[in-house]
């Protein structure tokens, strides 16, 4: 349980940043 805890939180953490990026290169686009 513990490790799937840590492997969901890494992912999360993962999927947070791709966003902020894409974001990011959304706002520079325009």
């Amino acid at each position: 349980a513990a490790g799937y805890s840590n492997d969901f939180k890494i992912k999360a953490a993962g999927l947070t940043v791709l966003v902020y990026l894409f974001e990011k290169c959304e706002v520079f686009k325009d």
